[in-house]
């Protein structure tokens, strides 16, 4: 699954909370997920919130990949 945030010019703990139940759904269908199109800002915003943390504990083979714009 791609999600595509390249429009996206604003960003909360609203999407974040979004953003992680997207995840856990997909995770427990064994589905990957992939970001497209994250400004510097977003990636920034993840890391402040030490979102790609919960990305790091998932197997590698299921890990989300975002992908910068």
């Amino acid at each position: 699954m791609t999600v595509d945030l390249s429009r996206v010019q604003r960003f909360d703990s609203s999407g974040v909370a979004a953003l992680i139940e997207l995840l856990a759904r997909a995770r427990a269908q064994g589905t990957r997920v992939h970001f497209h199109g994250l400004s510097r800002g977003l990636l920034d915003y993840f890391s402040l919130l030490s979102v790609e943390r919960l990305l790091q504990d998932a197997p590698r083979s299921r890990r989300a990949n975002f992908v910068e714009g």
